[in-house]
């Protein structure tokens, strides 16, 4: 009975602190985590250290009692100077002895399940424990170690401020010599990375090198703050073993991943080889010293990006396993993301890049062509993968969708010189049937020997159209050289005006016969200086006088 009112008394306490059990672990040597912590369980804190847990009641005291019983016994046994603790065993459990006051008592139900050792080995970590949270708690309330404390954070602030001072300094030095000193990035006598942008981007890296090592001495300063006094030393021992066991998973890290990063090395060096090698064996092709079957000249810069796609694609699926962290699931679950993202978002731009290489593998037309697709005519700049420039003549440069291109009709002028033919300039006329079409069609074709630059063979022609209502419509075709096909809307132009300064020389009116109804008939519509010298046709007009 003695003995059982003895454990009843003998109960330890908290500050009141209902503490979660993820600090006990990391305090108490074989503490299991899945029951410290729990709603039937109290933690004794002692200078801010987790010393023990109780994990059962004791008759009527609950772990809670049993904590706040045993903080208050400790408190009134602690004493100036150094302090004792030991263990006293016993066939209830193992008391624990302070200043040879008794604590609290541990007893079987309170060691925890994973401890492998025997109760009094359990003891004795408990007691040290309690040992070091009771040193820290006087030292916590001592003036000369706060002191201490206080001017060494200060000093470490100092140094803190002048080791900023110096890196910033530092940084602008190094930046200063390097902007100073910097050539630019040329390969094979192109500009890769003119030295505006390659001093952008050492000034970048600079930058986040000198952020990254002031976070990482204010981060040290944290932690060496927080180590000068008892109460935060816990914290500090936090941060930094946080600090060193980052700094050392990722070296590691680095050297672990060496090997791997070697192999996506010699990949990307294959992939350049053989990169090389075609460059070499395409160029041969468009210049035509070597006749592969199947591939066009027109056809080689298609080609070369179809190859050069497929050999970099097999590069990424071959070092893509080898990537530091591509086995992680955040990396799985990005690439997935971005996977979608390019199935749902990329489907316009597939069909526009299947169009380009209808386009260019059907060889329908290439830059420097003079083409006209609906309403556009111009020269092609440029024949794309998703679209085609075309420049028309007024200098404007209009972009059209390869998939456009291929839904509707193409006009190539361009395409008459590449098989040896001439190439016609066109104008359409109507004229009245009033007039002969014999002398219509030698107007014409007088106009059209008349333009510059047209050919005499094959010989120039007329076509009648149509017979409407009112008129016949008749059109000349004049031959031209095919390398002036850009010329044409110029040369149309010409053409229509030489047709108009030959029909009024002849005194052949230009006119549609439903105008008549619109005018006197005593005036024909020729300018002056080529009317004919004999009156204009006339006509009566009866009056009935009722």
């Amino acid at each position: 009975m003695r003995a059982l009112c003895l454990i009843l008394s003998l109960v330890a306490a908290s500050p009141s602190l209902a503490q979660d059990s993820s600090a006990v672990p990391a305090a108490l040597p074989g503490a299991a985590p899945s029951r410290a912590g729990g709603a039937d369980t109290a933690v004794l804190s002692v200078g801010n250290r987790a010393v023990f847990v109780f994990r059962a009641p004791a008759g009527a005291f609950s772990p809670k009692d049993r904590s706040e019983m045993a903080l208050e016994r400790i408190r009134r046994a602690q004493r100036p100077g150094a302090d004792s603790v030991r263990v006293y065993r016993d066939s209830l459990g193992a008391m624990i002895l302070l200043n040879e006051t008794p604590a609290f008592m541990i007893l079987p139900v309170d060691v925890p399940r994973t401890v492998t050792g025997s109760v009094d080995e359990y003891a004795a970590e408990v007691a040290s424990l309690l040992l070091e949270g009771v040193a820290v708690a006087e030292e916590a309330t001592s003036a000369r170690a706060l002191a201490i404390g206080a001017a060494s954070v200060a000093l470490a602030t100092v140094l803190l401020v002048v080791l900023l001072r110096l890196l910033t300094r530092g940084r602008s030095w190094l930046a200063a010599r390097a902007s100073g000193r910097l050539p630019g990035l040329r390969v094979g006598g192109v500009a890769f990375l003119p030295v505006a942008g390659l001093r952008r981007a050492v000034l970048l890296v600079l930058g986040a090198l000198a952020w990254a090592a002031g976070l990482l001495l204010v981060y040290s300063w944290v932690t060496f703050t927080l180590t000068r006094f008892a109460y935060t030393r816990p914290w500090g021992l936090v941060f930094g073993r946080f600090l060193a066991t980052t700094a050392g998973a990722i070296g590691l890290a680095m050297l672990h991943s060496i090997p791997d990063l070697l192999t996506v090395a010699l990949i990307v060096l294959a992939a350049r080889g053989i990169q090389a090698l075609l460059r070499g064996l395409f160029d041969a092709v468009a210049e035509g010293r070597i006749e592969i079957p199947g591939m066009h000249p027109d056809t080689v810069s298609a080609t070369r990006r179809i190859v050069n796609a497929v050999i970099w694609m097999f590069a990424l699926a071959s070092a893509y396993p080898l990537l530091p962290g591509a086995s992680s699931a955040s990396f799985q679950g990005i690439s997935v993301l971005a996977g979608v993202l390019v199935t749902f978002g990329s489907a316009g731009l597939v069909g526009q890049a299947m169009s380009g290489l209808l386009l260019m593998y059907a060889r329908g037309y290439k830059a420097g062509d003079f083409i006209r697709v609906g309403a556009i005519e111009g020269t092609v700049v440029e024949l794309g993968l998703l679209s085609t420039r075309i420049r028309t003549v007024a200098n404007e440069f209009i972009l059209v969708p390869n998939n456009t291109m291929v839904g509707g009709s193409i006009t190539d002028y361009s395409a008459a010189g590449r098989e040896g033919r001439a190439l016609f300039v066109t104008a359409s006329v109507t004229i009245g049937y009033d007039a002969p079409w014999q002398r219509i069609h030698g107007l014409l074709l007088a106009a059209g020997e008349k333009l510059e630059g047209a050919l005499r063979t094959p010989d120039p022609f007329v076509l009648q159209r149509a017979l409407n209502d009112f008129y016949v419509h008749y059109e000349v075709f004049v031959p031209i050289h095919s390398d002036t096909a850009t010329a044409l809307p110029r040369l149309r132009s010409e053409l229509n005006a030489l047709i108009q300064d030959t029909f009024w020389a002849a005194g052949q009116e230009i006119t549609s016969p439903h105008f008549y109804a619109l005018r006197d008939g005593n005036a024909v519509t020729i300018p002056p200086e080529f009317r004919p010298k004999e009156p204009a046709p006339s006509f009566r007009v009866a009056v009935d006088p009722t």
